[in-house]
């Protein structure tokens, strides 16, 4: 359906579908559904089971938090966009909302686990899932790297640093082969 939010019919049809919905998604900037009378605190005493999901670009809390979130923006300071692509040249954006996808993921997985502690305690949650940090999740040996060594892994083009022999290449009759063995012992 859709729904004018403006509109008090509107805001009544939402109210009523919220008061006995078991999960809401939403990825309004922080503080929009307070403005409508639908944020969590706004609705808990009529279903105080109710879960929430949050998604945004910078989360519902912090210095950023105001700010619009696209996945274009958030790939780059989550630090994908830093690591792709090749030295000397422009970070690279991949041809699909990275970003997006991410966080939708972890969001259903944070609501998977708010709907397990329910069964257990009654009581609704709040998942908050901003699009930097879905990206920066998926940062795996780059932060150890980083907090544990100081190192900064840099762009690497068509392989993965420290994965050999992991790479693309070019074949005598123009196609590719791309090899992901990842240790000598399964190359």
């Amino acid at each position: 359906i859709t729904v004018n939010l403006k509109h008090p019919d509107g805001l009544a049809v939402v109210r009523k579908l919220v008061e006995g919905a078991d999960v809401v998604v939403e990825n309004f900037r922080p503080g929009v559904l307070e403005k409508f009378g639908l944020g969590p605190d706004d609705v808990r005493a009529s279903n105080p089971g109710l879960i929430y999901a949050r998604i945004s670009g910078y989360g519902q809390t912090g210095p950023y938090r105001s700010r619009p979130g696209f996945a274009s923006a958030t790939e780059g300071e989550g630090g994908f966009r830093f690591v792709n692509g090749f030295a000397g040249q422009a970070p690279v954006r991949p041809n699909l909302s990275l970003g997006d996808s991410l966080a939708g993921m972890q969001a259903a997985f944070g609501v998977v686990m708010a709907l397990y502690n329910r069964t257990k305690t009654g009581k609704g949650q709040v998942v908050d899932m901003a699009l930097y940090e879905a990206v920066f999740n998926m940062m795996e040996g780059v932060i150890p790297d980083y907090s544990s060594l100081g190192h900064i892994r840099q762009p690497s083009g068509t392989t993965v640093s420290g994965i050999v022999p992991t790479n693309t290449h070019l074949c005598q009759d123009g196609k590719y082969v791309i090899i992901g063995a990842n240790s000598d012992q399964i190359f």
